[in-house]
């Protein structure tokens, strides 16, 4: 089953495009690194950026990156891909979800 979602933008997935991959000797190894294991890492750079006091924001959007560093995407396939998901109706409503609980929040207070 596949979903369309309406969208100026495409956005490159994985074994879909080689253009937006980067290719070599040094992705081929990384590429070869567990997934779960790559993910734990960005969980764990995450967590530490979080601790140096930078904002969640900013940590969030590192993570992102190394992200798609890390699964082998070039700048242009993660500008694609961060440009297309916020504009997907699923991220749309999170984030008027999380607008609301932080006004209901500060509402009580």
């Amino acid at each position: 089953m596949t979903r369309k979602y309406l969208s100026i933008i495409t956005l490159p997935f994985v074994g879909e495009s080689s253009e937006h991959r980067f290719d070599g000797e040094f992705m081929s190894i990384i590429l070869n690194i567990p997934a779960i294991v790559r993910i734990s890492v960005v969980f764990v750079f995450v967590l530490i950026i979080i601790r140096k006091n930078i904002s969640l924001g900013n940590a969030f959007i590192l993570g992102a990156i190394l992200t798609g560093a890390l699964f082998g995407l070039k700048p242009t396939g993660m500008l694609n891909s961060m440009a297309g998901s916020v504009v997907m109706p699923k991220t749309l409503s999170l984030a008027v979800m999380v607008t609301l609980i932080l006004v209901l929040s500060g509402s009580l207070e």
